[in-house]
């Protein structure tokens, strides 16, 4: 069945439909935030986001879709299949909404978004040199670490 589905694009995007409409049903009716006590920046945005939920539930919809925009072009960038396909978008939506990762909001959500820009953006071939993109990704996880305090970690990957 995987072997079908890769094959035929217009079949991916017909699951990618529901799977995006079952997303965004999570996040703009059951969604909440998680308060967190240990990051700095996220207490003030729980506060905002708690008494803006119309901004919380686009913030996370846009979050959303930018991991799974990022992670098929690192999949396609990569060249980790013969063809192109939207596998990559399917599996993520999928994980999130089984996994139940889209009711609860917590900074995490930050962290992997975070991560997958590290991870889309390290590519040898670049004309930066790794330096700068080593500097330019340490702001970004230190600018997590200001939301998500366990996003120090990511550190290791580098």
């Amino acid at each position: 069945m995987f072997y079908f589905l890769n094959k035929h694009k217009i079949l991916q995007l017909v699951c990618i439909l529901p799977l995006l409409i079952w997303s965004m049903f999570i996040i703009f009716g059951q969604a909440t935030m998680i308060p967190n006590d240990s990051a700095h920046l996220y207490p003030k945005l729980y506060q905002y986001w708690t008494s803006h939920l119309g901004m919380m539930n686009v913030c996370n919809a846009v979050l959303l879709l930018i991991n799974a925009i990022l992670l098929n072009n690192f999949y396609k960038t990569n060249r980790f299949a013969d063809n192109d396909t939207y596998m990559p978008i399917i599996f993520f939506l999928l994980m999130m909404n089984i996994g139940g990762f889209l009711q609860f909001i917590t900074p995490i959500h930050f962290t992997m978004l975070v991560l997958t820009i590290i991870v889309s953006a390290m590519k040898d071939d670049n004309d930066k040199p790794i330096k700068n993109r080593i500097f330019a990704f340490g702001l970004l996880i230190a600018l997590t670490t200001l939301l998500d305090p366990n996003a120090i970690w990511i550190a290791l990957f580098l």
